[in-house]
Order: structure tokens, then sequence, then C-alpha cells
């Protein structure tokens, strides 16, 4: 009895993480999106179709997209690991490159997979990723072509980086530029739409990401049709770099989901010095395409001039599985791990106060202090869209004579 019903539960357990997994998989529409799974370890350059599902959908002879793992021999760990904590496994393509010894002048390079189900029309889905280039000499693993120096992506190409969807994975015909074997860039006509990292974040083409990862998160409403999802340089046209020169953009962790919408409330509008307040932060999951979400998670810094009441009195309503971390006194509120159905909206209320002695008679008097905003918001998980307004707290005086609450 005691082995039937052992076996019953391990087959229940495996059950379980099958549905986790689907679910999981369904959530984000790019599977192996952090280039974990493989066929086998890369051990040379143009090898991103190791990485399970990820393909060079042009079958470039002479080039190809590259696949980096710790795990094996090919990696770039003298200048730059995966992000930490996520795995072993990052892709990296050039966007551009000008080697007269090979052939290869405003060379690109892409990357594809088939998305885990066809997108849904009207549906706003947030992408996000992260990236990180290359700068100055090549790292020790990878020098082919020999001499090569890499560079922030030229001005005029700034702007372009970031993705195209289309019904179909795209072909030799769907370029332009250099003849067979190297084709040169997509066409502007290729794909259902695209999204693309604007040229105005100096993160992503300027210094911060030389060689450290920076994140990315970019908005695309759904036509209906796209199946697949390609990741490159999308500018067809002339470059400025010269012979040896190179831009070399390195990918990690993507996803595409429909998110849950982030907004904020407080509730009442005005306190007196040392009365408490109540925010509710609002996650609705109720947008066109939405699925189940798992790992919401979020931190908001408070104000200056508040703080968590000495009784939080935290209470969460139509999420599961997770945590609030508010502490009496405390500046923070991290929300992490939560679980919410599709089509469904979750609350978390905490009680808010003021710091001893601070005060505003209205919300333009001290706006910085008493006022939270969307940049209070951080460390959100891809699939939250990050909605909240300008929500101020008046904190008035006592009346004259009177004595106010304590305040510890």
């Amino acid at each position: 009895m005691y082995r039937l019903f052992s076996f019953s539960i391990k087959r229940i357990i495996a059950a379980m993480a099958v549905v986790i997994a689907m679910l999981s998989y369904a959530q984000n529409k790019i599977g192996n999106s952090g280039f974990e799974t493989y066929t086998s370890l890369p051990t040379s350059y143009a090898q991103l179709s190791r990485a399970t599902g990820w393909v060079n959908p042009l079958g470039i002879s002479a080039g190809s997209p590259d696949y980096f793992n710790t795990l094996g021999s090919f990696n770039l760990s003298d200048k730059i690991l995966p992000r930490t904590g996520t795995g072993t496994g990052y892709a990296g393509t050039f966007v551009e490159l000008t080697e007269t010894s090979i052939g290869a002048t405003d060379y690109k390079e892409y990357m594809n997979r088939p998305l885990a189900s066809t997108l849904t029309a009207g549906a706003t889905y947030t992408l996000s990723f992260y990236v990180a280039h290359l700068f100055g000499s090549a790292p020790a693993n990878f020098n082919q072509p020999a001499g090569l120096t890499f560079f922030d992506l030229p001005s005029a190409e700034q702007g372009y980086l970031g993705a195209v969807f289309s019904t179909a994975a795209p072909v030799a015909a769907n370029t332009v530029g250099n003849t067979s074997p190297r084709w040169t860039s997509l066409r502007n006509d290729f794909g259902v739409g695209r999204v693309l990292i604007p040229s105005t974040n100096t993160d992503v083409y300027g210094a911060a990401s030389r060689y450290n990862w920076v994140k990315v998160t970019l908005q695309y409403t759904a036509v209906g049709t796209e199946q697949y999802v390609t990741i490159g340089q999308l500018r067809p046209g002339a470059t400025s770099l010269t012979a040896s020169q190179a831009a070399y953009y390195i990918y990690d962790d993507f996803s595409l989901t429909v998110p849950s919408m982030l907004t904020k409330s407080v509730s009442p509008a005005s306190i007196k010095q040392g009365e408490t307040a109540t925010y509710t932060f609002t996650l609705a999951n109720t947008s066109i395409g939405n699925t189940a979400q798992t790992g919401l998670t979020f931190t908001d810094t408070l104000p200056s001039g508040l703080r968590i009441a000495a009784t939080p009195n935290v209470v969460v309503s139509g999420l599961t599985g997770g945590t609030v971390t508010a502490s009496g006194g405390g500046s923070s509120i991290v929300v992490s791990g939560y679980s919410q159905t599709a089509g469904s909206t979750g609350t978390i209320t905490v009680n808010v106060t003021n710091v001893a002695g601070q005060q505003n008679a209205s919300c333009g008097s001290n706006p910085a202090a008493f006022t939270n905003t969307a940049g209070n918001i951080s460390n959100t998980s891809a699939n939250i869209s990050n909605n909240v307004g300008n929500v101020c707290l008046v904190v008035l005086p006592c009346a004259a004579g009177s004595v106010g609450p304590v305040v510890n």
C-alpha cells in the first residue's frame, strides 16, 4: 500500500511540474528565453542553433550569431558573465561589422525563433530583455576576425536595435545589401511590426552597457498574425565604421508577456501629523490577451517625508503565493513572488504615516517629499507594467492647542 501510494504521489508531483512548466512557457511567448536549454554546449563561433529553438534565420554560411555558455569552452568570461543568478547561457550578434579581409561591409546578424503561440490581435505586450555590448579590444576568447576593435553603435544606427515580429521567419529575399553569402540588412518592409530601442536610451547605446547588462523594456501592440520574433539592428543602409571595426551586442533573458497593470492610490488624501493613510496597490490582469501571471514582483520606495506606519496592517486580495515585506517605520514596501489568474484584479494595502515633524500644506508645497510616482517603483518583474501616477499625501499640522498622536 505504501509503495503504491508513494508512486502515485510521485506521479502527481511530476504532472504538476509539467503543468507549471507549460504555464510558464505560455506566459512568456519567447521560449528558452535565457538560452539555458541546449542540444550541446558551444565550442566556437556561429553556433546559436545549439541553444534550443534559436536559429540564424538567413542561413548565412559565412557567419551566424554566437552562443555562449559558461559551462562550455566558449564564453566571454574574461569580460562579462551571464546575469547573476539567471543561468549560464547568453547569445550575441554583430549589429555592424566592416572587415574587408572577409568581404564584410555593413554586415549584420539576426537571431530568430518561433513564438509559443500566435500573438493576440489588439493585445499590448511587454517585451523585456537585457543587453550589453563589447567595447575596445576583443575578449580573449573572441578574436575572429583577428584585429577587430569594438565600438558603440554609430549614431546613425542608434534607435534601430530591437525586434521585428512576423508571420514567417525572414529569408534571403527579405534582405538588402551584400550578395550571398553575406546579407547585410533586413528590408524595412519585412514583418508585421517592429519595436525598437529609442536613440534616447543612452544606457543601451553608450558607456553604461559596455560589458555591463542593461535592462530594456518595450511595448508592442499585436496585429494578430505574428508567429516569429527576430532580434537585431533593423536599419538598412551604409555605416560609418571602417575596416576592422565592429559593434557587437550580447543578449539574455527575453520576456514577451501581456503584463498586469500596476496602479496606486492613497486614502484619505490628507491626514494630520502622526495619523495614518492607506496606500493601495492594484494589479489588473484584465487586458486583451492576458494569461495567468506568476512571480509578480516590485519594490515601492516611499518619498522622504513618509514612512510605513507602526502597524502596517498589510492586506492582500486576489493574489496568491507571494510575500509583502513592510516593516513599521521602514521606507520601502517589497512585493515578491505573487501569482494572479487571468482576467482578475488584485490589491495590496499598506498603512503609512509621516516622518515625525514633516508636513506639507498642499501637494504643490513639497512634492518630492510626499508624492509617490512611477519613479518610486523599482525591481518590477517583466510581467508588470508600471502605470503608477503621482500619488500625493497631504500632511497637515495638528489644530492649535491640540495634542497630536505620538510618532515614534
